[in-house]
């Protein structure tokens, strides 16, 4: 750990390896030992994924209070949470604080696309078998 509030990615990464390759999840596995996992690849996304840092190398353990009760995850709005942190991110660059941005930019880029329509890109043909629900919301387009 570094500081208080940060854990190295490097090390949370070199765990998981070890046990992936120790624990393997089956029919008879521990619902305690599933959740500690599933907390675990949950980190990971928040810390790198959705919430990224411009270090790169370190993620911050705050996403560890939202976890904690696996049930109530879905209750957030994580979307809105997430362009919250970039707009924060972009205004911190943007006022000369920082010099890079740390965003989830793939949600920014499917953001863009369906408001600004001068910005899509030419809609995807939906295979012949294709239903609406079915298909991930980015992959309208090609």
């Amino acid at each position: 750990m570094r500081g208080r509030s940060r854990l190295l990615r490097s090390s949370l990464h070199a765990h998981l390896r070890l046990v992936d390759l120790q624990h393997l999840i089956g029919e008879v596995t521990p619902q305690g030992d599933v959740d500690r996992r599933a907390r675990l690849y949950l980190l990971i996304i928040f810390g790198s994924i959705m919430f990224p840092n411009t270090s790169g190398a370190d993620m911050s353990i705050r996403y560890l209070l939202f976890i904690e009760d696996l049930d109530q995850l879905g209750c957030y709005s994580w979307g809105a949470a997430v362009l919250a942190y970039m707009y924060r991110g972009f205004d911190r660059a943007s006022m000369g604080e920082r010099l890079e941005v740390a965003a989830f930019s793939p949600l920014l880029q499917i953001w863009v696309w369906t408001r600004l329509r001068p910005f899509q890109p030419i809609a995807a043909h939906p295979p012949d078998d294709y239903v609406a629900e079915d298909m991930p919301y980015a992959r309208r387009w090609s």
